[in-house]
C-alpha cells in the first residue's frame, strides 16, 4: 500500500509576507496587486494564517478594501491604469459606483490621477440626486401612503424615506399636523394670539421656576424641551409649536415685559 502524504502549498505565509512587503509603494499597478495577492492568500493559505499575514501589513478593514479594488472589472483594466488616482482610499470609494458611470467618468477625464476622495463623494452625489428628487416628489404628492410599501416602490430604504420626508416636513413643504392638506403659511402658523405666549411663560414658571433665570442655568435642548411642555399645558398644537419655538425663545429670552 502507497502512503499518502497531504501536498504542502506551493506558497506560504512567508512568500506572501515578502510579496506584500515589496508592493509598498502606493501607485495604481501595485495597489491592484496588491488586492490580488490578498485575494490569492486568502485562498492558499488556512484560516487564521491569512489573518496573520494580513496583521503584519495592514488593518483587516484595509485588505478588504484592496481586494475590493481588484475585483473591480473597469478599475483593473490595463489600459484605465494611467488614467486612476494613486490613493487606494481614493480607488476604492470609485467602487461603488455602477459600471456605467466608471466607463464614462474615466472617458470624459472627471476620474483623472488628481482625483481625490472628495471629488468621488461629490460624483456619487450627482448621481443620486436625480433619485433623491424623483423620491422627494412622489412622497410630496403622497405624504399619508404606508410608508414601508412606499420605500419599497421608490427602490429606497425604509430610513431614507424617513430621513426625506422629515426634510418635507422640515422645509414646510409638508404639514406635519396633517399630510393630506397643503403646508400652512408662515402667516398662519405666526398667527398665535399674545395671551397664548403669556399663559406659556406662565406656566413654565410655575413648572420650572423662573424662565430666565432657568435660561441661564440649563442647556438651550433642555430648556426647548421645557417650553414644549408648557406650550402643551396651553393646547398649542405641534404643527404651530414646530415654528413657532423659535419666536418663542426669542420673545422670552429678550426684554419683552412679559419674560420679566
Amino acid at each position: 500500500m502507497t502512503n499518502v502524504f497531504p501536498m504542502k502549498n506551493a506558497k506560504d505565509w512567508k512568500y506572501y509576507d515578502q510579496q506584500l512587503t515589496e508592493l509598498r509603494v502606493n501607485d495604481v499597478e501595485n495597489i491592484i496587486k496588491r488586492g490580488k495577492l490578498l485575494i490569492e492568500a486568502k485562498e492558499e493559505l488556512e484560516h487564521g494564517s491569512f489573518e496573520a499575514t494580513v496583521k503584519r501589513h495592514m488593518s483587516a478593514d484595509t485588505a478588504q478594501m484592496l481586494m475590493a479594488i481588484a475585483r473591480n472589472p473597469i478599475l483593473t483594466k490595463t489600459d484605465h491604469g494611467r488614467l486612476l488616482p494613486p490613493s487606494w482610499r481614493t480607488l476604492y470609494e470609485l467602487t461603488k459606483l455602477d459600471n456605467d458611470v466608471l466607463i464614462a467618468s474615466i472617458k470624459d477625464g472627471t476620474i483623472n490621477p488628481k482625483m481625490e476622495r472628495k471629488d468621488v463623494m461629490n460624483l456619487r452625489q450627482k448621481r443620486d440626486n436625480p433619485k433623491r428628487d424623483e423620491a422627494k416628489a412622489a412622497i410630496k404628492a403622497n405624504p399619508t401612503a404606508p410608508q414601508k410599501e412606499a420605500a419599497k416602490a421608490l427602490g429606497i430604504g425604509l430610513s431614507t424615506y424617513k430621513t426625506y420626508k422629515k426634510e418635507l416636513v422640515d422645509a414646510g413643504e409638508i404639514n406635519p399636523a396633517n399630510p393630506s392638506k397643503p403646508p400652512m403659511k408662515d402667516s398662519q402658523v405666526y398667527d398665535v394670539p399674545d395671551q397664548e405666549i403669556d399663559d406659556i411663560v406662565k406656566l413654565f414658571n410655575q413648572r420650572f421656576g423662573d424662565l430666565r433665570q432657568c435660561h441661564k442655568e440649563d442647556v438651550m435642548a433642555k430648556m426647548i424641551r421645557r417650553l414644549r411642555i408648557a406650550a402643551s399645558g396651553v393646547g398649542l398644537r405641534d404643527d404651530k409649536w414646530r415654528r413657532l419655538q423659535g419666536l418663542v425663545t426669542d420673545v422670552v429670552f429678550t426684554n419683552n415685559p412679559r419674560s420679566k
